[in-house]
């Protein structure tokens, strides 16, 4: 803690610079200990170093990628309203030939104008929905899991 408010009032002291000069200001240890209720011999053995602020401040935490539960949370908002319809596309209105994620996307994009999934929740979908993507002499097909 008395780390933390010394280093605090260091930062003050160099956004200030020569302007403090003179004032209260000036003595951090001072300050920190009047702040903290300690001696400036304490803050003084406490000592400060410039990454102890960052080291135990409390940072959020990363979110672990998790493609299946990902999946299961785009079916259950979107393969309700979108899944028979890119069903339908897949399997009767669109080539069959070179067939991608991309291509679907942007035909979906212009046929349905309130269509306003991205490319990534389209792919989650997609799996989530059991469509494998096969590659056949070389030409790319999305064909739905037996």
């Amino acid at each position: 803690m008395v780390r933390r408010v010394r280093q605090f009032f260091e930062e003050i002291k160099k956004i200030l610079g020569d302007s403090c000069e003179g004032t209260i200001l000036s003595s951090t240890v001072e300050l920190t200990a009047w702040a903290c209720g300690v001696t400036p011999d304490t803050v003084t053995r406490v000592g400060v170093r410039p990454d102890f602020v960052y080291e135990l401040l409390p940072r959020a935490k990363k979110k672990i990628p998790n493609a299946r539960r990902d999946e299961r949370d785009v079916v259950k908002r979107h393969g309700e309203k979108w899944g028979a319809v890119i069903r339908d596309f897949i399997e009767n209105r669109l080539p069959q030939d070179h067939m991608t994620t991309l291509t679907l996307h942007s035909t979906l994009r212009r046929f349905f104008s309130d269509f306003t999934m991205s490319t990534t929740t389209l792919k989650y979908l997609l799996h989530g929905l059991g469509v494998k993507f096969v590659k056949n002499h070389g030409k790319q097909r999305m064909v739905f899991e037996g």
